[in-house]
């Protein structure tokens, strides 16, 4: 074998080392992805698995076209009440037209906390935090008044995506 063979060999060895480094290297990209991804997952989940929120009550007052719910925390760990928040209404409407809302915080505030035999009032746009145990009214206003003698749905959307619902009646 001559020159030409020796080097034709040897530039076919760089080629095939530097195309096995390329591939490692998206390999172990990919891999350390995975593992990052796999601790957000695991984190998330040991997130959810510590927080519990419960809708208690929620009551339609046509009088001044609002509903009050009282919402428990009755998980481990502390939730932030603010930003990230939302609440999701479901009703008819008082011309029998089928109305889904979206409130985010700000549309709605807590207004009273129960911790024990305790009440404290709430001054509106604060955000609170609710401890495990803790009851907070919210008051909401919809967009429509809600049709007499029907039923309305009301889900409470925390920001790490656990919910709550109630069915309440008119």
């Amino acid at each position: 074998m001559g020159f030409g063979g020796v080097a034709a060999t040897a530039i076919m060895l760089i080629i095939s080392l530097v195309g096995a480094a390329v591939i490692s290297y998206f390999l172990l990209t990919a891999i350390f992805q995975l593992k990052a991804l796999e601790s957000l997952l695991a984190k998330n989940i040991v997130e959810k698995t510590h927080t519990n929120v419960v809708i208690e009550n929620a009551v339609y007052n046509s009088l001044t076209n609002e509903i009050y719910m009282n919402i428990t925390n009755r998980g481990s760990e502390s939730i932030i009440l603010g930003k990230g928040c939302d609440i999701i209404l479901d009703y008819f409407n008082g011309l029998g037209s089928r109305v889904i809302e979206y409130h985010s915080y700000g549309d709605w505030t807590p207004t009273k906390a129960y911790i024990g035999d305790t009440v404290v009032t709430i001054p509106s746009g604060v955000s609170i935090e609710m401890i495990p145990g803790m009851t907070v009214e919210i008051d909401i206003t919809p967009n429509d008044t809600l049709a007499p003698n029907s039923t309305f749905v009301v889900v409470f959307v925390l920001p790490n995506g656990l919910t709550s619902e109630f069915i309440g009646s008119t």
